[in-house]
């Protein structure tokens, strides 16, 4: 007996040692870290030290100041904490909202209201806003005072929210419309900084316009999709903000006057930004919108709003000073008639000479522009743009949109742009000279649109606009011939077109034309082919039709004769013998019935009529192993001249069918109808047999070929067969064949004709070659 060794107790130890770690590592693994929550910002500072990116991680503020400005149109509000000012908003800029207390009330946040808030923080158009969660109104503060702040603060950025104290020259109001708020146009060093006033119920154009002033309020600029500043905006309450330092003028027109070609040239006291006095005469007016005037060789736009001064009118202008179109212009402009005038005559240019005027001894400068000067020069029409609507707005003075005429005229090669106002009430017909190519001669007011280029000091002329006053400012000289460039190259195209047409006609008529003639040489040879053929088989089964009749027909003939015989001159036969020679006598009798049905359907073809219907009612006739005389045939429809192939097949295959009706039929009457149609030909046979079951019909197998043999024939045609009977209710036979097989091949050839039109060529389908099945001869 062998004994088992003892166990290790090293192994069970490591055992227990693994299992107890095991169930101790849980109890050691270090607990999570607790995320303490992030303290709220409780100063303004603290905010604007954020970027873009961890302002939009909405960190939780909490701020108490005092309200310095309060929008109209919304509930937002800007706050200050004593250290600086931020926006509040209860929309973000994607339309979300965080607000959780009441309905916000507008007092609460009126200038002055002290408040406490919770919100989180949002990145704002320009600098990091505050949007709130909820807020309280607690008392109520004073508002702290702006500071004078120099125009490179503002547009460095650092003052957007903050209250800053600006001064300048009013030149110009725009009062509030139901978008936006009303705006204060605040000139400072060159430099136009719009002031939106929230409530514009005591602000008065007299008493501010042309005043200098010192606005109190918010700057807050505008912003684009980048989040980058893009110019100076203040925002203020109302008349409160504003103070006036200089009053304007009682009388506009009290300063001394400024000749219109030194409006903003250099003098040793400096240009004022004030209204500047000058006079002209009016060389053109568009009402509501602006007029240009001219003295001298100098021309000036005005911005006008007022009535429209009447061209030819001089008159006295109080404006300011405007460099925007990079040439002196005025606007905000007080207007008063002198007196009649005569304007200078205009010159006669070309439009490069206005776009390259005269140059002086320092390149960048011109001895003289053409910009507001009335100017004639000659060009070509060569497009004319009509708008019927009589009302002018200051866009559609520009595009030619509605109440303007726009012409485009080709003077020196260069293409400009000239502008006729539609008069109000006026005719708006196109005067019938004003076509395309007309030599014309323009007199009108000549404005210039300037860019700053690469290289270049001054401005440069880029394009000009003709503003002409009436139709007469517009004198043909003469009108094009019929022939005009648009019209020469639309009839070149036409015929090009007319030609590729042609071209592409006679190439698919040709084409067709070779397909056709292909087809009618394939005919023919199969035609050629077939014809012999037929002759040889022709031949052929006359010689075989002779020698059946002439040899094997008598010779079964003999035979049965004998057998006759053999019966007669036995008296002592036996029944059974006597019944074995009766029954091979009428087996023999029998084939040579099958002999002579043969011989009777190949004999009929050639010797009866051409058309079918004729040979079936001679062949009916002539049936001399079957009651031709209860046999009825008919035909409807228009003959058509059958391939002697067809009337041989159908013809065996009526046979076969009237055979079939008067031996397994025991039918009385049968009648074969034959129908011409549109597109086939339909041969029936109809009896009043006893009929059969179709599914049981016996076939091959058992020793019928009839019905098989008249399918096969039916196939061979390219046609086909159907069989309806029922027990004691006849049979009828109903075969189909398309004309285009059914035809002559001679007739099928006649009639494939290249017939040929403006667009098509058409013939019939070739027939096929012609079976060669056993043909008729006389036996």
């Amino acid at each position: 007996m062998r004994l088992r060794p003892p166990i290790s107790p090293v192994p069970l130890l490591l055992a227990a040692f693994v299992l107890l770690a095991g169930m101790a590592l849980p109890a050691a693994a270090p607990k999570e870290k607790e995320v303490k929550p992030v303290p709220p910002i409780s100063k303004v500072s603290q905010m604007r030290l954020l970027t873009r990116e961890e302002a939009a991680r909405r960190q939780p503020v909490k701020l108490r100041g005092v309200v310095m400005w309060q929008s109209a149109r919304d509930d937002s509000f800007v706050l200050h904490d004593g250290w600086a000012g931020v926006l509040v908003q209860l929309t973000d800029d994607r339309g979300r909202r965080i607000w959780e207390g009441p309905p916000p009330v507008k007092s609460d946040t009126e200038p002055g209201a002290v408040i406490e808030l919770e919100g989180v923080t949002d990145v704002g158009g320009y600098s990091p806003n505050v949007l709130a969660r909820t807020y309280t109104r607690v008392g109520t503060g004073n508002i702290p005072k702006g500071r004078a702040t120099e125009l490179t603060e503002l547009f460095a950025g650092i003052k957007d929210s903050q209250r800053v104290l600006i001064s300048g020259v009013v030149q110009g109001i725009h009062p509030p419309t139901a978008t936006a708020s009303g705006t204060l146009m605040l000139s400072r060093m060159g430099h136009v900084i719009p002031v939106q006033v929230e409530d514009w119920t005591a602000i008065q154009e007299k008493e501010l316009v042309d005043a200098r002033v010192r606005v109190e309020g918010i700057f807050s600029p505008p912003s684009n999709l980048r989040a980058e500043m893009l110019d100076l905006r203040i925002k203020i309450m109302g008349r409160q903000d504003i103070e006036v330092l200089t009053p304007p003028p009682a009388d506009p027109f009290a300063r001394p006057k400024v000749p219109l070609n030194r409006l903003q040239l250099f003098t040793a006291k400096g240009n004022e930004i004030n209204r500047k006095i000058t006079s002209g005469i009016v060389n053109f007016s568009a009402p509501g919108q602006f007029f240009f005037m001219q003295e001298g060789n100098t021309g000036v736009k005005v911005q006008w709003a007022g009535e429209p001064p009447t061209v030819g009118t001089r008159v006295e202008v109080a404006a300011f000073v405007d460099m925007s179109r990079l040439v002196a212009s005025m606007s905000g402009a007080v207007v008063r008639p002198l007196d009649r005038a005569a304007l200078p005559d205009p010159p006669e240019v070309t439009a490069g000479e206005i776009l390259n005027p005269p140059r002086r001894a320092r390149p960048q400068e011109v001895a003289n522009d053409y910009d507001g000067r009335e100017v004639r020069l000659r060009g070509v029409l060569r497009r004319v743009e009509v708008s019927t609507v009589s009302t002018v707005s200051a866009a559609a003075l520009v595009s030619g949109e509605p109440g303007t005429w726009q012409l485009e005229v080709e003077s020196g090669r260069r293409h400009f742009p000239a502008t006729l106002l539609v008069p109000r009430g006026g005719s708006q017909a196109l005067p019938g000279n004003w076509v395309e190519g007309a030599q014309v001669q323009l007199t009108g007011v000549c404005e210039l649109n300037f860019e700053r280029k690469a290289g270049f000091e001054a401005p440069v002329i880029s394009t000009f606009r003709l503003w002409l006053r009436d139709v007469d400012d517009v004198q043909v000289l003469s009108t094009p011939s019929w022939w005009t460039s648009t019209r020469l190259t639309a009839a070149l195209i036409s015929a090009l077109v007319v030609l590729l047409l042609a071209a592409a006609w006679i190439s698919a008529l040709r084409r067709a034309v070779r397909r056709r003639t292909e087809k009618l040489e394939e005919m023919m040879r199969l035609h050629r082919n077939s014809e012999l053929e037929y002759e040889a088989a022709l031949k052929e089964r006359q010689r075989l039709a002779a020698d059946l009749h002439d040899g094997l027909q008598q010779m079964i003939a003999g035979a049965a004769f004998r057998l006759e015989a053999a019966v007669d001159q036995l008296p002592d036969i036996t029944e059974d013998a006597e019944e074995e020679l009766t029954a091979a006598r009428r087996a023999i009798l029998h084939t040579q019935s099958g002999l002579r049905d043969f011989l009777w359907g190949l004999r009929h073809v050639e010797d009866g009529p051409h058309d079918f219907a004729g040979l079936l009612r001679h062949a009916v006739n002539s049936m001399e192993h079957l009651p031709g005389a209860q046999v009825a045939v008919q035909s409807s429809g228009t003959p058509v001249e059958l391939s002697r192939d067809v009337m041989g097949n159908l013809l065996l295959l009526m046979q076969e069918a009237v055979a079939n009706a008067f031996h397994h039929g025991q039918a009385t009457q049968v009648e074969v109808t034959l129908d011409y149609c549109s597109d086939f030909l339909e041969l029936r046979i109809m009896d009043n047999g006893r009929g059969f079951d179709v599914a049981t019909v016996p076939g091959t197998r058992e020793g019928h070929f009839g019905l098989v043999g008249m399918k096969e024939r039916m196939q061979r045609l390219g046609g086909t067969l159907h069989l309806y009977s029922t027990p004691g209710s006849g049979t009828c036979v109903t075969v189909r064949l398309p004309l285009g097989r059914a035809r002559a091949t001679v007739a099928a050839s006649a009639a494939a004709v290249v017939e040929t039109d403006a667009t098509s060529i058409s013939a019939e389908e070739p027939s096929p070659a012609p079976l060669l099945l056993p043909k008729p001869v006389n036996g």
